[in-house]
Protein backbone atom coordinates (compact mmCIF):
# COMPACT_ATOMS: atom_id res chain seq x y z
CA UNK A 1 0.00 0.00 0.00
CA UNK A 2 1.51 3.41 -0.84
CA UNK A 3 -0.81 5.40 1.88
CA UNK A 4 1.47 8.61 1.08
CA UNK A 5 -0.15 8.56 -2.38
CA UNK A 6 -3.48 7.26 -1.18
CA UNK A 7 -3.58 10.93 1.99
CA UNK A 8 -2.85 13.06 -1.67
CA UNK A 9 -5.73 11.37 -3.14
CA UNK A 10 -8.19 11.70 -0.10
CA UNK A 11 -7.14 15.40 0.44
CA UNK A 12 -7.93 15.98 -3.78
CA UNK A 13 -11.29 14.61 -2.94
CA UNK A 14 -12.80 16.74 -0.41
CA UNK A 15 -16.14 15.96 1.31
CA UNK A 16 -17.04 13.56 -1.15
CA UNK A 17 -16.73 10.71 1.05
CA UNK A 18 -20.09 12.53 3.49
CA UNK A 19 -22.09 11.78 0.28
CA UNK A 20 -21.31 7.91 0.67
CA UNK A 21 -23.76 5.28 2.39
CA UNK A 22 -22.90 5.06 6.18
CA UNK A 23 -21.16 1.74 5.82
CA UNK A 24 -19.00 2.79 2.89
CA UNK A 25 -18.26 6.16 4.20
CA UNK A 26 -17.23 4.63 7.66
CA UNK A 27 -14.65 2.05 5.36
CA UNK A 28 -13.40 5.15 3.57
CA UNK A 29 -12.77 7.44 6.36
CA UNK A 30 -10.99 4.45 8.20
CA UNK A 31 -8.29 4.41 5.24
CA UNK A 32 -8.28 8.34 5.15
CA UNK A 33 -7.21 8.27 9.26
CA UNK A 34 -4.36 5.45 8.43
CA UNK A 35 -3.31 7.40 5.10
CA UNK A 36 -2.89 10.45 7.61
CA UNK A 37 -1.27 8.61 9.93
CA UNK A 38 1.27 7.33 8.09
CA UNK A 39 1.78 10.64 6.95
CA UNK A 40 2.86 12.44 10.01
CA UNK A 41 -0.44 14.40 9.56
CA UNK A 42 -1.76 13.47 13.20
CA UNK A 43 -4.59 16.44 13.95
CA UNK A 44 -5.92 15.28 10.78
CA UNK A 45 -5.75 11.86 11.25
CA UNK A 46 -7.72 12.10 15.08
CA UNK A 47 -10.57 14.21 13.08
CA UNK A 48 -11.42 11.45 10.54
CA UNK A 49 -11.31 9.45 13.37
CA UNK A 50 -13.96 10.72 15.39
CA UNK A 51 -15.83 11.30 12.55
CA UNK A 52 -16.28 7.79 12.11
CA UNK A 53 -18.01 7.38 15.93
CA UNK A 54 -19.99 9.69 14.75
CA UNK A 55 -21.67 6.98 12.45
CA UNK A 56 -22.36 4.47 15.45
CA UNK A 57 -19.91 1.93 14.34
CA UNK A 58 -19.90 -1.70 14.96
CA UNK A 59 -17.84 -2.42 17.79
CA UNK A 60 -15.13 -4.31 15.55
CA UNK A 61 -14.91 -0.81 13.86
CA UNK A 62 -15.03 1.19 17.27
CA UNK A 63 -11.75 -1.04 18.52
CA UNK A 64 -10.08 -0.37 15.19
CA UNK A 65 -10.60 3.90 15.52
CA UNK A 66 -9.04 2.96 19.29
CA UNK A 67 -6.21 0.81 17.69
CA UNK A 68 -5.57 3.85 15.44
CA UNK A 69 -6.27 6.91 18.53
CA UNK A 70 -3.29 4.57 20.12
CA UNK A 71 -1.00 5.08 17.52
CA UNK A 72 -1.76 9.27 16.93
CA UNK A 73 -1.47 9.29 20.77
CA UNK A 74 1.94 8.10 20.43
CA UNK A 75 2.69 10.43 17.63
CA UNK A 76 2.17 13.28 19.00
CA UNK A 77 4.63 12.74 22.03
CA UNK A 78 2.27 10.94 24.74
CA UNK A 79 3.68 7.25 24.57
CA UNK A 80 1.86 6.13 28.18
CA UNK A 81 -1.54 7.49 27.42
CA UNK A 82 -0.84 5.42 23.89
CA UNK A 83 0.02 2.31 25.30
CA UNK A 84 -3.21 2.48 27.95
CA UNK A 85 -5.55 2.93 24.86
CA UNK A 86 -3.59 -0.31 23.30
CA UNK A 87 -4.25 -2.01 26.27
CA UNK A 88 -8.22 -1.42 25.12
CA UNK A 89 -7.61 -2.11 21.55
CA UNK A 90 -5.78 -5.50 22.10
CA UNK A 91 -9.41 -6.85 24.05
CA UNK A 92 -11.14 -6.80 20.79
CA UNK A 93 -12.63 -9.67 19.63
CA UNK A 94 -11.70 -8.77 15.92
CA UNK A 95 -8.72 -11.14 15.85
CA UNK A 96 -7.07 -8.73 12.92
CA UNK A 97 -7.11 -5.63 15.51
CA UNK A 98 -6.36 -7.25 18.57
CA UNK A 99 -3.06 -8.46 16.94
CA UNK A 100 -1.98 -5.03 15.57
CA UNK A 101 -3.13 -3.48 18.75
CA UNK A 102 -0.79 -5.65 21.17
CA UNK A 103 1.84 -5.89 18.98
CA UNK A 104 2.24 -1.73 18.77
CA UNK A 105 1.68 -1.73 22.55
CA UNK A 106 4.78 -4.58 22.97
CA UNK A 107 6.78 -2.11 20.59
CA UNK A 108 6.08 0.99 22.46
CA UNK A 109 6.97 -0.52 25.94
CA UNK A 110 9.73 -1.86 24.64
CA UNK A 111 11.03 1.54 23.54
CA UNK A 112 9.74 3.14 26.93
CA UNK A 113 12.45 0.48 28.48
CA UNK A 114 8.76 -0.99 30.50
CA UNK A 115 9.86 -4.50 29.14
CA UNK A 116 13.00 -6.05 27.58
CA UNK A 117 13.77 -7.95 24.78
CA UNK A 118 13.03 -11.50 26.16
CA UNK A 119 9.42 -9.71 27.37
CA UNK A 120 8.94 -8.54 24.35
CA UNK A 121 9.76 -11.81 22.56
CA UNK A 122 7.51 -13.82 24.89
CA UNK A 123 4.89 -11.24 23.86
CA UNK A 124 5.29 -11.52 20.14
CA UNK A 125 5.65 -15.60 20.02
CA UNK A 126 2.02 -15.62 21.43
CA UNK A 127 0.53 -13.44 18.12
CA UNK A 128 2.27 -15.69 15.71
CA UNK A 129 -1.06 -17.41 16.77
CA UNK A 130 -3.54 -14.57 16.47
CA UNK A 131 -3.48 -13.97 12.55
CA UNK A 132 -1.92 -16.40 9.94
CA UNK A 133 -1.00 -15.71 6.11
CA UNK A 134 -0.27 -12.20 4.66
CA UNK A 135 1.85 -9.21 5.91
CA UNK A 136 0.98 -9.31 9.54
CA UNK A 137 1.96 -12.56 10.05
CA UNK A 138 5.26 -11.86 7.70
CA UNK A 139 5.90 -8.76 9.40
CA UNK A 140 5.56 -10.39 12.89
CA UNK A 141 8.34 -13.44 11.83
CA UNK A 142 10.57 -10.84 10.53
CA UNK A 143 10.43 -8.97 13.93
CA UNK A 144 10.77 -11.66 15.81
CA UNK A 145 14.08 -13.26 14.33
CA UNK A 146 15.59 -9.59 14.65
CA UNK A 147 14.57 -9.86 18.24
CA UNK A 148 16.22 -12.94 19.16
CA UNK A 149 19.38 -12.24 17.51
CA UNK A 150 19.41 -8.82 19.62
CA UNK A 151 19.13 -10.83 22.67
CA UNK A 152 21.84 -13.47 21.71
CA UNK A 153 19.41 -16.32 20.74
CA UNK A 154 21.18 -16.66 17.97
CA UNK A 155 19.53 -19.99 16.92
CA UNK A 156 16.69 -19.22 17.24
CA UNK A 157 16.38 -16.52 14.84
CA UNK A 158 17.92 -17.86 12.06
CA UNK A 159 15.22 -20.72 12.54
CA UNK A 160 12.53 -17.70 12.36
CA UNK A 161 13.88 -16.10 9.12
CA UNK A 162 14.20 -19.55 7.66
CA UNK A 163 10.83 -19.99 8.05
CA UNK A 164 9.69 -16.77 6.86
CA UNK A 165 11.39 -17.40 3.87
CA UNK A 166 9.81 -20.93 3.66
CA UNK A 167 6.65 -19.41 4.60
CA UNK A 168 6.65 -16.38 2.29
CA UNK A 169 8.87 -17.39 -0.55
CA UNK A 170 7.42 -14.86 -2.64
CA UNK A 171 7.68 -11.84 -1.40
CA UNK A 172 10.11 -8.54 -1.69
CA UNK A 173 11.24 -8.61 1.72
CA UNK A 174 12.81 -12.53 1.09
CA UNK A 175 16.01 -10.99 -0.41
CA UNK A 176 16.58 -8.72 2.32
CA UNK A 177 15.80 -11.56 5.19
CA UNK A 178 17.84 -14.06 3.46
CA UNK A 179 20.67 -11.02 3.44
CA UNK A 180 20.03 -10.66 7.10
CA UNK A 181 20.78 -14.31 7.62
CA UNK A 182 23.93 -13.88 5.75
CA UNK A 183 24.86 -11.31 7.69
CA UNK A 184 24.35 -12.80 11.23
CA UNK A 185 26.07 -16.14 10.35
CA UNK A 186 29.43 -14.52 9.31
CA UNK A 187 29.08 -11.63 11.95
CA UNK A 188 28.73 -14.78 14.51
CA UNK A 189 31.35 -16.92 12.94
CA UNK A 190 34.05 -14.18 10.97
CA UNK A 191 33.42 -11.41 13.51
CA UNK A 192 33.82 -13.20 16.66
CA UNK A 193 30.26 -12.81 18.15
CA UNK A 194 30.06 -16.76 18.42
CA UNK A 195 33.69 -16.87 20.82
CA UNK A 196 30.52 -15.34 23.21
CA UNK A 197 28.76 -18.71 23.01
CA UNK A 198 29.63 -22.17 24.40
CA UNK A 199 31.43 -24.31 21.41
CA UNK A 200 29.17 -26.93 21.46
CA UNK A 201 26.25 -24.12 20.74
CA UNK A 202 28.24 -22.24 18.03
CA UNK A 203 29.14 -25.98 16.36
CA UNK A 204 25.69 -26.90 16.79
CA UNK A 205 24.09 -23.24 15.18
CA UNK A 206 26.43 -24.26 12.61
CA UNK A 207 25.73 -27.00 11.70
CA UNK A 208 21.93 -26.35 11.72
CA UNK A 209 22.67 -23.34 8.93
CA UNK A 210 25.68 -25.06 7.13
CA UNK A 211 24.15 -23.89 4.18
CA UNK A 212 24.90 -20.13 4.96
CA UNK A 213 28.62 -20.80 4.78
CA UNK A 214 30.30 -18.15 2.30
CA UNK A 215 31.91 -19.64 -0.66
CA UNK A 216 35.62 -19.83 -1.12
CA UNK A 217 38.32 -18.23 1.00
CA UNK A 218 36.12 -16.73 3.74
CA UNK A 219 34.38 -19.92 3.97
CA UNK A 220 37.16 -21.75 4.56
CA UNK A 221 38.81 -19.15 7.49
CA UNK A 222 34.72 -19.66 9.03
CA UNK A 223 35.97 -23.34 9.31
CA UNK A 224 39.09 -22.77 10.66
CA UNK A 225 38.25 -20.90 13.14
CA UNK A 226 35.75 -22.68 14.61
CA UNK A 227 37.71 -25.96 13.97
CA UNK A 228 40.22 -24.49 15.94
CA UNK A 229 38.16 -23.54 18.89
CA UNK A 230 36.84 -26.41 19.06
CA UNK A 231 40.25 -28.36 19.56
CA UNK A 232 40.95 -26.01 21.89
CA UNK A 233 38.45 -27.04 24.37
CA UNK A 234 39.18 -30.73 23.41
CA UNK A 235 36.45 -31.77 20.67
CA UNK A 236 38.14 -33.23 18.56
CA UNK A 237 36.26 -35.35 17.31
CA UNK A 238 33.71 -32.18 16.02
CA UNK A 239 36.64 -30.54 15.12
CA UNK A 240 38.01 -33.12 12.60
CA UNK A 241 34.06 -33.53 11.19
CA UNK A 242 34.41 -30.36 9.94
CA UNK A 243 37.96 -30.13 8.62
CA UNK A 244 36.89 -33.28 7.24
CA UNK A 245 34.29 -31.79 4.96
CA UNK A 246 36.71 -29.68 3.42
CA UNK A 247 38.84 -32.38 2.67
CA UNK A 248 36.56 -34.09 0.70
CA UNK A 249 34.22 -31.78 -0.66
CA UNK A 250 35.59 -27.96 -0.64
CA UNK A 251 39.34 -27.74 -0.90
CA UNK A 252 42.20 -27.88 -3.65
CA UNK A 253 45.46 -27.76 -4.65
CA UNK A 254 48.13 -26.30 -1.53
CA UNK A 255 44.99 -25.52 0.48
CA UNK A 256 43.90 -28.83 0.47
CA UNK A 257 47.50 -30.25 1.30
CA UNK A 258 47.76 -27.57 4.52
CA UNK A 259 44.00 -28.68 5.91
CA UNK A 260 44.53 -32.37 5.04
CA UNK A 261 48.06 -31.83 7.77
CA UNK A 262 46.11 -29.87 10.22
CA UNK A 263 42.97 -32.80 10.05
CA UNK A 264 45.70 -35.15 10.51
CA UNK A 265 47.28 -33.59 13.49
CA UNK A 266 43.65 -33.37 15.14
CA UNK A 267 43.25 -36.99 14.45
CA UNK A 268 47.11 -37.40 16.20
CA UNK A 269 45.60 -35.86 19.20
CA UNK A 270 42.54 -37.68 19.41
CA UNK A 271 44.76 -40.57 19.24
CA UNK A 272 43.26 -41.90 15.90
CA UNK A 273 46.17 -42.78 13.60
CA UNK A 274 44.79 -44.67 11.26
CA UNK A 275 42.63 -41.79 9.98
CA UNK A 276 45.68 -39.56 9.95
CA UNK A 277 46.68 -41.37 7.69
CA UNK A 278 43.58 -41.34 5.54
CA UNK A 279 43.68 -37.95 6.09
CA UNK A 280 47.15 -37.26 4.59
CA UNK A 281 46.54 -39.52 1.69
CA UNK A 282 43.18 -38.03 1.04
CA UNK A 283 45.08 -35.16 0.79
CA UNK A 284 48.21 -35.91 -1.12
CA UNK A 285 48.80 -33.02 -4.36
CA UNK A 286 51.70 -32.90 -6.65
CA UNK A 287 53.43 -29.62 -6.18
CA UNK A 288 53.17 -28.00 -2.01
CA UNK A 289 55.76 -25.74 -0.94
CA UNK A 290 58.63 -27.92 1.05
CA UNK A 291 58.16 -26.64 4.36
CA UNK A 292 54.53 -28.29 4.38
CA UNK A 293 55.43 -31.24 2.68
CA UNK A 294 58.34 -32.12 5.10
CA UNK A 295 55.31 -31.18 7.43
CA UNK A 296 53.48 -33.83 6.59
CA UNK A 297 56.18 -36.72 5.70
CA UNK A 298 56.69 -36.73 9.34
CA UNK A 299 53.17 -36.36 10.65
CA UNK A 300 53.00 -39.57 8.17
CA UNK A 301 55.48 -40.85 9.60
CA UNK A 302 54.47 -40.84 13.08
CA UNK A 303 50.75 -41.62 12.17
CA UNK A 304 52.14 -45.00 10.52
CA UNK A 305 54.16 -45.86 13.40
CA UNK A 306 51.25 -45.17 16.08
CA UNK A 307 48.98 -47.11 13.86
CA UNK A 308 51.39 -50.41 14.18
CA UNK A 309 52.96 -50.06 11.09
CA UNK A 310 56.50 -49.56 12.09
CA UNK A 311 58.83 -50.92 9.29
CA UNK A 312 57.29 -48.44 6.81
CA UNK A 313 57.57 -45.56 9.39
CA UNK A 314 61.20 -46.22 9.85
CA UNK A 315 61.40 -46.48 5.51
CA UNK A 316 59.88 -43.38 5.40
CA UNK A 317 63.34 -41.69 7.36
CA UNK A 318 65.78 -43.68 5.61
CA UNK A 319 68.28 -41.41 4.86
CA UNK A 320 67.34 -38.51 6.64
CA UNK A 321 69.72 -38.04 9.23
CA UNK A 322 67.62 -34.29 10.19
CA UNK A 323 67.15 -33.71 14.22
CA UNK A 324 63.34 -34.34 13.60
CA UNK A 325 63.90 -37.90 11.72
CA UNK A 326 66.37 -38.68 14.95
CA UNK A 327 63.56 -37.57 17.07
CA UNK A 328 61.36 -39.46 15.41
CA UNK A 329 63.30 -42.42 15.27
CA UNK A 330 64.21 -42.30 19.11
CA UNK A 331 60.26 -41.86 19.94
CA UNK A 332 59.91 -45.02 17.87
CA UNK A 333 62.32 -47.30 19.39
CA UNK A 334 61.15 -46.28 22.70
CA UNK A 335 57.97 -47.29 21.81
CA UNK A 336 58.90 -50.53 20.68
CA UNK A 337 61.29 -51.64 23.43
CA UNK A 338 64.17 -51.54 20.74
CA UNK A 339 66.74 -50.60 23.64
CA UNK A 340 69.92 -51.14 21.27
CA UNK A 341 68.52 -48.68 18.03
CA UNK A 342 67.19 -46.02 20.92
CA UNK A 343 71.05 -45.89 22.43
CA UNK A 344 72.44 -45.24 19.23
CA UNK A 345 69.92 -42.24 18.35
CA UNK A 346 69.83 -40.73 21.14
CA UNK A 347 74.19 -40.71 21.05
CA UNK A 348 73.84 -39.19 17.49
CA UNK A 349 71.10 -36.66 18.46
CA UNK A 350 73.79 -35.99 21.82
CA UNK A 351 76.73 -35.14 19.56
CA UNK A 352 74.29 -33.44 17.14
CA UNK A 353 73.35 -30.96 19.68
CA UNK A 354 73.93 -27.06 19.59
CA UNK A 355 76.80 -26.35 21.33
Amino acid sequence: LDLAAAAREFERSGRVIDRYPAKLRVDLRMLVAESLLATQQIGLADNFLDSILVDRPRQNVVDRVTYLRGLTTAAAGRPLEAIDILEKAAQSQDRYTRGLAEWARIEMMLEENMIGPDEAVQGLEVLRFAWRGDEFELNLLHRLGNLYIVRGDYNNGLTTYRETISVFPDSAKVREIAQTMNDTFSALFLDGKADELPPITALAIYNDFRELTPVGNLGDQLIFRLSDRLVGVDLLEQAAELLQHQVEFRLRGGDLARVGARLAGIYMLDQKPERAVSALRASDVVRMPEPLSQQRHYLLTRALAESGDVDKALGLLRGDQSREANLLRADIYWKTQDWLEEATVIERLFHDRDP
